[in-house]
């Protein structure tokens, strides 16, 4: 799972002071080297840099209607996409 996030791990940065990240599998977080509460979750095989709570409730409602609308999104792109494939 955090693999992937290993190999990329010399250039995962701290979002709130630039330091250096560490993955750590056991914990499945990534940790700051500078300050250790700096410290982000990994779910679902995605860092969340950006805990819910942080989220205003503008940018909130952004994100609801966007997951909203995903599915349709990509449904209409691959008929779009099937519309332009040459024949």
């Amino acid at each position: 799972m955090t693999k992937t996030l290993v190999l990329f791990e010399e250039w995962l940065r701290c979002p709130k002071c630039r330091g250096k990240l560490n993955v750590n599998q056991e914990r499945n977080s990534i940790t700051c080297q500078m300050d250790s509460s700096h410290d982000y979750p990994i779910e679902d095989n995605i860092p969340r840099f950006v805990q819910r709570e942080e989220i205003s409730p503008e940018d909130a409602k952004w994100i609801f209607n966007y997951d909203e609308s995903a599915d349709q999104y990509d449904q209409a792109l691959e008929f779009y996409n099937e519309l332009l494939k040459p024949t």
